[in-house]
């Protein structure tokens, strides 16, 4: 009976503390949540994706390259896609050359896409890459189930000599509320 008491009493002084405290705790939300208590219009998740690139070099006037690069991989939120790019890289002055061009990431079986730009430098690195480089990349829109959707973030790359590439995106992506 007494220990009945003192367990009572324990609870009590427990309920009583919590209770005190309660306007000082704050809830764990997710990134979700918090936007939406912020009034936020859209939701913002991270993306990340993976390519094997095959670039070919297409024209060169003067130290411009112009490269077109096909690739195949997969990334967060697309799955396995295709990325393509038409490229020009400025090795007309001393490395790093600066790189930028329009891309295109598309999901495959669907056809849905996001579209955007990257910038960044691009380098010599022989005899194991011929091509290296990194840079930022911005997605500006998407289509289908990406309508809305923009991005950005920053990706790095390197060709071996056989002109096979890997291409590494790492970033953002922001969806509107009703995606």
């Amino acid at each position: 009976m007494k220990t009945t008491r003192i367990l009572l009493l324990f609870v009590a002084a427990l309920m009583l503390i919590f209770s005190s405290c309660q306007d000082d705790l704050v809830p764990v939300q997710d990134n979700d949540a918090l936007l939406l208590k912020k009034g936020k219009t859209e939701r913002v998740v991270p993306f990340k994706g993976k390519y094997t690139t095959y670039p070919v070099i297409i024209n060169d006037e003067g130290g411009v390259l112009t490269a077109d690069i096909p690739s195949e991989g997969n990334a967060t939120h697309l799955g396995l896609s295709t990325w393509y790019s038409l490229s020009t890289v400025y090795a007309n002055t001393e490395p790093p050359w600066e790189q930028t061009g329009d891309m295109v990431f598309e999901r495959k079986g669907t056809g849905d896409q996001l579209i955007g730009y990257f910038e960044g430098i691009s380098e010599p690195n022989p005899p194991e890459n011929p091509f290296m480089g990194s840079g930022e990349y911005v997605i500006t829109e998407g289509t289908g189930k990406f309508e809305g959707v923009t991005g950005s973030g920053t990706y790095y790359y390197s060709v071996t000599p056989d002109m096979i590439g890997t291409l590494v995106f790492k970033g953002t992506l922001t969806f509107p509320k009703n995606k």
